[in-house]
């Protein structure tokens, strides 16, 4: 059996790095993005289980990815979680439509326990699941 795969997009290498390291502890494969239309360019690639998104990139807005990611077919089943510094002042529809919204700085346990649910896990509906 293969390992799922996770796309981790932030802009931040350091914190990208730590979200990764947490992700391959959990069993995932992993690949960084540090901007926005390298992850647009990547994402009419592959078709992540998991990513892990921020909000403010180079180029692009994480809110504007995680529109695209809805809006098509093929990625529309990835969980989401959004990884922020500006907490619940989001844009109602990004915490409508992200799985997860987790405010920064963001512990190992709590991103490790959210991967470990996901993991073997379809995102078969819209419905959140509890962690």
């Amino acid at each position: 059996m293969t390992k799922p795969f996770a796309l981790i997009i932030d802009d931040d290498v350091p914190i990208a790095k730590f979200f990764a390291f947490v992700l391959q502890s959990a069993d995932f494969e992993t690949e960084m993005v540090h901007d926005g239309r390298r992850t647009l360019d990547r994402l009419a690639e592959i078709t992540p289980h998991l990513i892990v998104l921020d909000m403010y990139l180079p180029d692009v807005f994480g809110g504007d990815i995680l529109r695209q990611i809805r809006q098509d077919e093929r990625l529309s089943k990835v969980w989401v979680i959004v990884a922020t510094a500006v907490g619940r002042s989001l844009d109602p529809w990004i915490e409508e439509n992200a799985d997860f919204v987790l405010t920064k700085p963001i512990g190992h346990d709590q991103i490790y326990q959210v991967a470990l649910r996901l993991r073997d896990r379809d995102r078969k509906s819209s419905k959140k699941i509890e962690v």
